[in-house]
């Protein structure tokens, strides 16, 4: 199995942990926050807070249910596309792309169940919007893609050129020669 092949699997994998994660989580906060609203968790770092969110990032295009539902489905099946194909042939941005899609997923799914996302993280050391854990995945992946792209990608893309070149070479290098 090549390693382009096995990031696809791994990041399908990944993406799959982070729905049932982020839906297991978000049930939890249904049944045991939902009822109270508020919860210290680690005093002075973070709390859980019942929060329903029927936009997108800080609660934007709320009133436009239709087409926030219709750009995060056509977010997570263009990345899950993406990542199959061969416009991404770099194992480190497919993991990325998918883990994304997973994170867009898990709050897809809220969208379609409730009409909203449920939300319950929020720091109490610093100002900042209440989250969840496909937030997290989602800001997380696309921090790390951007670093990779901007810092990794050419060197890694070199490196497989390399690896690719020394390989035909060893391939020629292999063929019995063909006499005239």
């Amino acid at each position: 199995m090549s390693k382009l092949a096995k990031a696809r699997l791994g990041g399908c994998i990944a993406a799959v942990l982070v729905i049932f994660l982020d839906q297991l989580t978000k049930y939890f906060a249904i049944q045991y926050l939902y009822p109270i609203g508020y919860a210290d968790f680690i005093p002075g770092i973070l709390n859980f807070q019942w929060v329903t969110n029927k936009g997108a990032a800080w609660g934007q295009f709320a009133e436009n249910k239709w087409v926030l539902l219709g750009l995060t489905g056509v977010m997570v099946v263009g990345l899950v596309i993406i990542s199959f194909t061969k416009v991404i042939e770099d194992p480190v941005l497919c993991v990325l792309f998918l883990l994304f899609a997973g994170g867009g997923l898990g709050n897809l799914i809220d969208r379609l169940r409730f009409g909203y996302v449920v939300d319950f993280l929020e720091f109490s050391f610093f100002e900042f919007p209440v989250f969840n854990l496909a937030d997290m995945v989602i800001s997380c992946s696309a921090v790390f893609c951007l670093i990779y792209v901007c810092f990794f990608l050419n060197k890694a893309e070199l490196k497989r050129a390399a690896e690719k070149a020394a390989a035909e070479e060893s391939e020629k290098a292999d063929e019995p020669a063909l006499s005239e």
